[in-house]
């Protein structure tokens, strides 16, 4: 008590000394004179704090500032306006404050809250009521007259700047200004709109600037005190707030944005996402230099409004920044760290809120991921079950990333941004580890999303994506008349020796035929049958897929097994197809954890059924969620039925006893669902039916082009002959390599695959064997790692014919050396069928003749059909063509617009006409007259058809024409029809190109086009080549008719005599006006 006496005595005897001589300096000196009342004050106070006293102590100077005789003591207005002015700016805010200046603060505010809002030199504080309140300068009591002249008005002369209210923002005094907000409720609610308008707008001093503009510039405590200025309410609508918030995202003053952050008036405000922009903008780049830009982006994202979505510039950004991280990491350039914050924590926070990306963006995800080259978001993105579905669908891109990029602006798949990327393009990087390795999993998901294969072809046709095989079908192999093992081992060998072939690391499918229809080589169980062979044809081809071909994935695998002595199941279970596999269709299957689906095939033993519906059966497939059943029925045909029956031989099963069957198997199925109601593996479908199929017949008859080139017209395969030896000299002459005429032939695919060397003697037995022709040892599930991730892909399906290989006569002799590439667009809903594989001899026929008239051309391969009477114009459509030996008798508009469009660009189209003659009246795409038109006749030039002149514009022998025995397909050697002439027709006209070609070698120009079946534009030929190809051919016909006769080319009908060498450079200096020609040895 003592001390508190001893304490008032002291500010009481400073005060007096003070104020005792009203001499001339006591008003320049008063400001002064207050402070040091002040400092006696706080230290008072700070005394008392520590002797636990503080309340007596405020208490007793309470009582020397308001209490007593005032006048007398000098205390006024202007003195206590005075000890706020100090209070609230004297001392900076620091953590060891002891509280002294809030206290005297608090002391005065709560007699007298609007002096915090006045000033004596520039009061604003003005009110409606008369009298409501007088500001200092109208109180002060002292009169004029006690003061000299230039000192009226009030105590001091000295102009201070700024009320209480705004020194305290200026100097960061947060406690102050909490008691000036907490003080307002003493204020009449009339008189706050002054007062609100005061805390908004300007110090009333020459200053000029707002508490909000003053308080982010104060030295220390900017942060508090910012926050409760926030606080009053009045504040959410400045102005001010908009450039504060969006200077300190600027230059990433974190503590100013968590404070505008923590106001729940206020987080709608500026969660925004143009202020996400600058502040990703700003932290675009390194990582360490960005950590705390990225921060507020996170902040600012976790606070968006539920009803908000997030602009597409946002999403677009966190895709492409993840991007430029992934590849600053991969270049080295920075080194991430697990602290760090990183763009896909970003993305991980945005897309934490459901609706915080809009559902059109939410559709373009995948494909912005594609096109910035993010690995990282292309993996989840694939793995999310809503995203992943867009990898079948086209989008277009965002404004911001396709800019000056024409091209994006129109909807695309993810593979076609793949392989369109002008982001990369213009970053002039690229990354093959990562552009690989998103292609390998777009891919995956491409085949495992698109329901058809007719649209997962599209996919790739559209995306201008290089394809390889999606699928190895072998279903269509006619197995009653030839074993499935000497086929896998001849299609093995001949692939091994062909590099035309190549297959994507997912495969769609592969089915193999039924193994045991061959009836001479089916076993039985008896006394002398001890079953000694172990089959291994599926794991060898599998095998060779995986080893060879690089395939990773097979989505679906089928596998019609042997009924009696199938493949091993141990070894079915380590597969390179049981652990990259989803479906399967197999007899049994001992890894039961990876089947996903799951196709039964009874052949009506009623044990086996009792096992399946037993609760040691379908109940312990724990990850199946669709099987069907398939109880199979007896028919004159059954064995046919390979794909249905899975090989069950007919005397198995009869139609009396189908019929007793199914109902005993919808039985059992109804109890076993019941037992295990809440195991959806338990939802089996019943199904009774029966799959139509063509097949493939054996033949070991190779099949040489050279030949058929002497059947049709011997004179002109001398000249070829001589023309093959004569290419490699003219190209050593001209220092130019020749440039192969291409020739796209439209029909029902090709099947050119060469027997392996021990089957062409005569189908002797083949068992089984443990080395392939090659002597490498037959690898067994189990003896390797399957499946393994492929480090080294061929980018693209290697040429036949390389170029420096021109003169070898051996590769001109087999077809499939001809061939530069192929496609097929034969499809049965979730089956296609390869362009490679044909069923039909047609199409692989009509090659045969085009090569053997040109056996130096380049063959492009479109199949369009399964039998020779399954082509339809959508199909045609898909490909621009050279030759077309089909007749359709549908015209599609489609089809129309582009050969007409390959006729403007100069394209030789050889079409037929219709083989029915007269009995047709019209045909596709004859009718339109796109180029030339062929019909047959026979040697002797009779028509084979009555067809009207004006139908056609050539005739050529169609009759009895040597095309070759395909192997592994019925067929005989002589064919006859309308197809036949235009396939011959196509060939010359191929020839006759390339003799232009060669007499002018030294004129070739660099190739500029180039032909490609993925691309919608085919056209390789220059305007004028088709009134070439067609002078020649009308110097070949027979006078007064149009029956081309071959032996005329080149007049060596005339020139050369019966049996006499052809030379070709003699053929092409008179028929082709090569002047440099080199003479024969």
């Amino acid at each position: 008590m003592e001390e508190i006496h001893t304490n008032i005595d002291k500010i009481e005897t400073t005060w007096a000394e003070a104020v005792k001589n009203n001499d001339g300096n006591f008003a320049g000196k008063l400001n002064k004179k207050v402070e040091d009342l002040f400092d006696k004050m706080t230290a008072a106070l700070e005394e008392a704090k520590t002797a636990n006293t503080t309340t007596r102590m405020v208490s007793a100077i309470e009582d020397f500032l308001f209490k007593g005789d005032l006048k007398k003591k000098h205390i006024d207005g202007c003195i206590l306006w005075l000890l706020l002015w100090s209070a609230a700016g004297l001392k900076h805010e620091t953590s060891q404050t002891s509280g002294a200046d809030e206290a005297i603060f608090g002391m005065v505010m709560e007699r007298y809250p609007y002096m915090a809002f006045d000033n004596p030199s520039y009061s604003k504080l003005k009110f409606k009521e008369p009298g409501s309140y007088k500001s200092i300068k109208d109180q002060c009591p002292i009169e004029a007259k006690e003061w000299i002249e230039w000192r009226q008005g009030h105590h001091f002369h000295q102009k201070l700047e700024g009320t209480p209210f705004h020194r305290a923002a200026k100097k960061g005094k947060s406690a102050i200004i909490r008691l000036i907000r907490s003080s307002l409720a003493k204020i009449e609610e009339s008189h706050h709109g002054p007062i609100y308008a005061l805390i908004q707008g300007e110090d009333p001093s020459k200053q000029r600037t707002t508490a909000l503009q003053q308080v982010i510039h104060a030295r220390h405590g900017s942060v508090a005190t910012l926050g409760e200025l926030l606080a009053f309410e009045c504040l959410a609508a400045s102005p001010d707030l908009d450039k504060i918030f969006a200077d300190a995202v600027e230059v990433g003053t974190e503590n100013i944005v968590d404070v505008f952050l923590t106001q729940d008036n206020l987080k709608k405000r500026f969660a925004k996402s143009d202020n996400i922009l600058k502040a990703m903008r700003k932290a675009k780049g390194s990582l360490e230099v960005g950590q705390q830009y990225l921060r507020i982006v996170k902040k600012l994202i976790d606070l968006i409004p539920p009803e908000e979505t997030l602009a597409d510039e946002v999403i677009e950004t966190i895709i492409e920044q993840q991007a430029m991280g992934e590849r600053d990491q991969t270049q080295g350039s920075v080194a991430s760290s697990k602290e760090q914050l990183g763009w896909i924590d970003i993305w991980k926070a945005a897309h934490a809120r459901p609706t915080s990306i809009s559902t059109e963006v939410k559709s373009k995800l995948l494909h912005l991921a594609v096109y910035y080259q993010s690995l990282a978001l292309v993996t989840e993105f694939l793995q999310h079950p809503r995203y992943s579905k867009s990898v079948a669908h086209q989008v277009q891109l965002l404004k911001t990333s396709n800019q000056g990029d024409i091209s994006a602006q129109n909807p695309h798949y993810p593979l076609w941004y793949h392989n369109n990327n002008a982001w990369i393009k213009g970053s002039a990087w690229k990354n093959q580890d990562i552009s690989s390795k998103i292609r390998s999993m777009l891919v995956y998901s491409t085949v495992r999303q698109a329901k058809k294969m007719r649209d997962l072809s599209e996919i790739f046709y559209k995306s201008d994506q290089f394809v390889r095989e999606l699928c190895l079908d072998l279903s269509h192999f006619n197995s009653k008349l030839h074993r499935v093992s000497s086929f896998v081992d001849s299609f093995i060998y001949h692939s091994q020796n062909d590099s035309l072939l190549s297959y994507e690391e997912t495969l769609r499918y592969v089915e193999f035929p039924a193994l045991d229809l061959k009836v001479d080589d089916r076993e039985t169980f008896g006394d002398n049958n001890h079953l000694s062979v172990q089959h291994t044809e599926v794991f060898r081809l599998l095998t060779w897929l995986q080893e060879k071909m690089h395939v990773r994935h097979i989505i679906q695998l089928k596998v019609p097994d042997r009924l009696i002595n199938p493949h091993n199941e141990n070894c079915i279970a380590s597969s390179p197809a049981a652990k990259g596999k989803t479906n399967a269709d197999t007899d049994s299957m001992k890894a039961k954890e990876k089947i996903k689906e799951l196709h039964l095939y009874s052949s009506g033993k009623r044990a086996v059924i009792d096992h399946w519906l037993s609760d040691e059966g379908i109940p312990t497939l724990t990850k199946a969620s669709v099987s069907t059943f398939y109880p199979l029925k007896n028919s004159i045909d059954i064995l046919s039925h390979s794909v249905a029956n899975n090989g069950c031989p007919r005397e198995t099963v009869t139609e009396e006893y189908c019929k007793e069957l199914i109902p005993f198997v919808f039985n059992g199925l109804n109890a076993m669902k019941a037992r295990h109601s809440d195991r959806p593996t338990c939802n089996f479908n019943l199904n009774y039916s029966t799959v139509d199929s063509m097949f493939w017949n054996p033949t070991h008859t190779l099949v040489d082009l050279n030949e058929i080139a002497h059947k049709v017209t011997p004179r002109l395969a001398k000249f070829l002959k001589s023309l093959g030896e004569y290419i490699p000299r003219r190209e050593g002459q001209t220092q130019k390599i020749l440039r192969r005429t291409r020739v796209a032939i439209i029909d029902n695919g090709v099947l050119s695959i060469t027997p392996r060397p021990d089957d062409t003697a005569g189908g002797g037995q083949n068992k089984e064997s443990s080395k392939h022709e090659d002597n490498e040892p037959i690898r067994t599930p189990g003896t390797k790692e399957s499946f393994s991730v492929s480090s080294a892909r061929e980018s693209s399906s290697s040429t036949a014919f390389h170029e420096s290989q021109s003169h070898d006569t051996s590769g001109r002799r087999r077809l499939s050396s001809r061939i530069k590439k192929g496609r097929s667009f034969v499809d049965e809903g979730s089956k296609l069928y390869p362009w490679h594989l044909a069923s039909d001899p047609h199409g692989t026929q009509m090659a045969n003749l085009i090569c053997a008239m040109d056996p130096f051309c380049e063959l492009y391969v479109a199949r369009v059909a399964e039998g020779k009477y399954g082509i339809t114009p959508d199909r045609v459509a898909r490909v621009d063509i050279i030759s077309m030996s089909i007749a359709l008798l549908d015209k599609g508009n489609e089809m129309q617009h582009w050969v007409h469009k390959a006729k403007e660009k100069g394209v030789v189209i050889v079409c037929s006409t219709h083989d029915e003659g007269t009995r047709s009246l019209t045909s596709y795409p004859a009718e339109w007259k796109p180029g030339l038109i062929i019909t047959s006749c026979d040697e002797y030039g009779r028509l084979l058809h009555n067809i009207d002149n004006s139908k056609y514009d050539f005739a050529v022998q169609g009759h009895n024409v040597s095309a070759g025995v395909i192997p592994f397909i019925e067929s005989s050697d002589s064919i006859t029809g309308s197809s036949v002439s235009t396939a011959l027709i196509a060939g010359l006209g191929s020839l006759i190109l390339t003799c232009h070609k060669v007499a002018h070698l030294e004129a070739q120009q660099p190739e500029t086009t180039s032909i490609d079946l993925e691309s919608s534009e085919i056209f390789p030929y220059a305007e004028g080549q088709l009134q070439m190809v067609e002078t020649h051919l009308k110097s070949m016909v027979a006078e007064g008719t149009r029956h081309v006769v071959l032996e005329r080319f080149g007049k060596i009908d005339s020139t050369t005599k019966q049996g006499d060498n052809v030379y070709a450079d003699k053929v092409l200096k008179e028929s082709f006006h090569m002047r440099d020609a080199i003479s024969k040895d």
